[in-house]
């Protein structure tokens, strides 16, 4: 089956149209790429663009992800990226390992000393989750992927999303993969309620990832450990802007969301770009650790940030401007790196 976009990306659940343009008669028809294989079964629907079916199988990662593209969002064009992170997480938790194993030489210790959480706030159908806590994953080498001592806290509001993560994680034979289907705020604010310690978040929401950066605001001090932070966002240049100026700007983005500065140098800020989407438009991802200075902050009132997100959905509704997301259907010829 072969379908077209139609329009942009702009719905609460990155979701978007899609048009039929050709089926098969056959009962099974299969699309390979090297971004990975998609397999689906259609019916023959003589241009019924109701009925077709979208539940498709995409393997990434050696971990089979099934969904259903017209309810939740997949690109296969993050596969790099989505890689990036889980390679980068599981080096900090071997590292992790062989520091508790030269202690455990000496003295007997909590056998979760060594246990490195990640709390993924939009994690959709499991990307990052699910490679991340897989049993079956293996690398390129055929060797066992070892995921023992990484725990993940996945969440997405998408109900749909939140389905096919649970189904993901049961197909894949998830181990400590913890799934929830709630607002990505309220989500962080039942972890600290929980008393639960995270080294690693991953807020990827692109269009509006940090913003829900203010959601850390007051900070308790029960966590004592601040955690390294990756999202997600857009970056717009013009034409007498340098990297520089955009590095600022996204900085100071997540600069106001946080509720304080970011310290390029103390707070280790990286910027990693992700993928053109665009002319002069790209998809970055910006890491940092959390300031401690965001816990003088005052905690955020998630009962009022609801009243007023309902307030601003009204007017939304009635007239009011919405962000669309772009998204072209061309490769980058290179991804880029830049450390601040």
């Amino acid at each position: 089956i072969v379908v077209n976009k139609v329009g942009s990306i702009d719905t609460e659940f990155r979701t978007f149209g899609m048009k039929v343009i050709a089926t098969t008669v056959d009962a099974d028809a299969t699309a390979s790429s090297d971004k990975g294989t998609i397999k689906t079964s259609t019916n023959n629907n003589n241009g019924n663009d109701d009925d077709w079916n979208s539940i498709v199988t995409v393997r990434e990662e050696k971990c089979k992800f099934q969904l259903d593209f017209r309810t939740v969002y997949w690109n296969s064009r993050l596969g790099g990226e989505h890689r990036r992170l889980v390679q980068y997480i599981r080096k900090h938790a071997a590292a992790s390992t062989k520091s508790n194993q030269s202690q455990q030489q000496q003295q007997d210790s909590d056998s979760n000393n060594d246990v490195i959480v990640v709390a993924d706030l939009m994690a959709g159908v499991g990307p990052f989750a699910v490679p991340l806590t897989s049993t079956t994953s293996t690398t390129k080498t055929k060797s066992p992927t070892t995921n023992n001592n990484i725990t993940v806290y996945a969440n997405d509001l998408n109900p749909e999303s939140y389905k096919y993560l649970k189904i993901n994680s049961m197909q894949n034979k998830c181990e400590n993969l913890h799934c929830s289907n709630m607002d990505a705020r309220a989500f962080v604010h039942d972890l600290d309620n929980r008393g639960i310690t995270y080294h690693h978040l991953i807020m990827n929401l692109p269009a509006s990832a940090p913003e829900f950066l203010d959601a850390f605001r007051g900070y308790p001090e029960s966590q004592t450990y601040l955690p390294r932070v990756h999202v997600h966002c857009f970056a717009t240049s013009t034409d007498s802007s340098s990297n520089d100026d955009d590095d600022r700007a996204v900085i100071e983005r997540c600069s106001k969301a946080l509720g304080c500065s970011l310290d390029v140098q103390k707070d280790q800020v990286s910027i990693h770009i992700v993928r053109d989407v665009a002319p002069k438009k790209n998809m970055l991802c910006v890491s940092f650790n959390l300031p401690d200075e965001i816990r003088n902050v005052p905690r955020l009132d998630l009962t009022k940030k609801t009243e007023q997100e309902d307030t601003e959905s009204v007017s939304s509704s009635c007239g009011g401007e919405r962000e669309n997301v772009k998204d072209n259907n061309e490769e980058p010829p290179c991804k880029k790196s830049r450390a601040r």
